[in-house]
């Protein structure tokens, strides 16, 4: 039976020559990826050391990617308590290979600026070893608007409520569906006695024809 030849020394240190240098190329280009994202992007191992950051994590956090990799995610003051706790909870349900749907949580940028953001992650495998990819999309814009119309929504109401005049609103269908604090002062009834019921009801039967045009009108 022929014996197969031997791999010299030389042969064997070219072929993992080249192998470092195809394993270092790809993760060039993945880093190149990474980099186009114009999202926060930060990969850790299943106990949160940070393995890799992209360039947004350095543009718009002010953070140093140098200062971060090798550190624990959850140990450097990026998120705030609460987002922290957030996030190291679905890490544990990510890392036991639990589906984590999308979550909001608060970052914390170098110069203490807090900014909201969306966060995603997968599983993933990163210089042959498991590891995290969490993409964190900033929404700070969207969570100022939604306050601000939280704010507004709530002086509204505030008038209403304060009006001295009757003011009421209806559903689709022609039935009360809120009143202020007038009309209960008014008209003697609590709100759960008008709530549901047809305006009319409380309209001198007089006039209920010419309201019930209006109010179709």
């Amino acid at each position: 039976m022929r014996k197969r030849k031997a791999s010299t020394p030389s042969k064997g240190v070219s072929r993992r020559k080249s192998m470092d240098e195809e394993f270092k190329a790809s993760g060039r280009e993945f880093q190149a990826w990474l980099n186009l994202m114009p999202d926060f992007v930060i990969i850790v191992n299943g106990k949160g050391k940070i393995l890799a950051v992209n360039d947004a994590v350095e543009k718009l956090g002010g953070f140093k990617r140098q200062e971060l990799l090798g550190k624990n995610f959850f140990e450097e003051n990026i998120l705030t308590a609460k987002s922290k706790a957030i996030a190291i909870k679905n890490l544990a349900r990510r890392r036991g290979g639990t589906e984590v749907s999308p979550y909001e949580i608060e970052l914390v940028t170098e110069s203490g600026e807090r900014r909201w953001g969306e966060a995603n992650s997968a599983k993933i495998v990163y210089k042959k070893k498991p590891a995290i990819l969490a993409v964190f999309r900033d929404i700070t814009e969207r969570k100022q608007a939604e306050e601000a119309l939280r704010q507004s929504e709530e002086r509204y109401r505030t008038y209403i409520e304060e009006a001295a005049d009757l003011i009421f609103t209806l559903d689709a269908s022609g039935k009360i569906a809120s009143v202020n604090r007038a009309v209960c002062e008014t008209t003697g009834y609590a709100v759960k006695e008008l709530l549901g019921k047809s305006p009319l009801e409380f309209i001198a039967p007089d006039y209920r024809a010419s309201v019930e045009t209006a109010l179709r009108r």
